[in-house]
């Protein structure tokens, strides 16, 4: 089952008409839809930019586009992301046999 959530307008007339771009794994075909109507409509409700496109959402972006829209900006300085968590008594190799034994019990 897959749950697609969206507004649409109810004309004057009591007339829904609902156009949604499905994800890729739907198959084509009949499929039972249901449609939940709350009681109340949805004030205050911007439409989406013009510049989005229904199918937009299940396109994906590059990692460039990404980026540009959450105003990533690359690295400059390895300090800046650099961390010192690693406790100086435990080795890699302890690290790795750890995480294995965690991944044999299910827990990682």
């Amino acid at each position: 089952m897959k749950t697609i959530e969206t507004t649409a307008l109810v004309t004057p007339d009591g007339e829904l008409t609902i156009t949604l771009q499905t994800p890729p794994d739907v198959p084509p075909g009949q499929h039972r839809v249901v449609v939940v109507i709350d009681e109340q409509p949805a004030a205050g409700l911007e439409p989406p930019p013009a510049n989005l496109a229904s199918t937009d959402f299940w396109q994906g972006a590059t990692v460039a586009e990404l980026a540009a829209a959450q105003g990533v900006q690359p690295v400059e300085q390895l300090a800046e992301v650099w961390g010192d968590f690693w406790p100086e008594e435990e080795s890699v190799d302890d690290f790795i046999n750890t995480v294995r034994q965690w991944r044999r019990e299910g827990v990682a």
